[in-house]
């Protein structure tokens, strides 16, 4: 204490502005450092986490347009309502090999397990598609087709839409 009190004026201002200039670069080094930290996070969002969530939306949606299209060709039998459920039912067997490559999934049991079970579920709705467009065929077996499609197949739906909400969530 008494070596600080016997420096000049000049002396004491100088270490002053050191130790203010020092501590300037530790808060800008650590700033630099949390900054990085933020640009590895973001990266990771941008690069593996948005593309998943944008894909499980897209298949979200195309499972909806799937059971939408077979129960517009159940009700008019309009013929470009059945090649849009059939265009569907192959994109979204797409979309699901195209999500189970993706980094996210593949590194994440909980997803791979989740899209597994969609994939199960969506095999087992698929399943009834020639059944179906054999009931749209005859106009006596269409209406016990609607209600066979409201019994079986829209908890088949149901459950993938649920499953889906699910991933979109975590």
């Amino acid at each position: 204490m008494q070596l600080f009190l016997n420096l000049s004026m000049r002396t004491k201002l100088l270490l002053g502005f050191g130790v203010m200039v020092l501590i300037i670069c530790l808060i800008s080094i650590l700033s630099f450092l949390s900054l990085s930290k933020v640009k590895a996070s973001i990266d990771t969002v941008v690069h593996d986490d948005q593309p998943t969530m944008i894909a499980l939306l897209e298949l979200n949606e195309q499972i909806d347009r799937s059971a939408s299209t077979l129960g517009f060709y159940l009700l008019s039998l309009d013929h470009r309502s059945k090649e849009q459920y059939e265009s569907s039912l192959k994109q979204v067997d797409k979309t699901i090999a195209r999500i189970m490559q993706l980094p996210v999934v593949t590194k994440d049991p909980y997803y791979l397990q989740s899209l597994r079970t969609i994939k199960v579920n969506f095999e087992k709705y698929k399943a009834y598609r020639s059944r179906m467009l054999e009931y749209a065929a005859d106009f006596n077996k269409n209406f016990s087709a609607m209600s066979f499609s409201v019994d079986n197949l829209a908890p088949h739906a149901g459950q993938l839409q649920s499953l889906l909400s699910q991933l979109n969530q975590t």
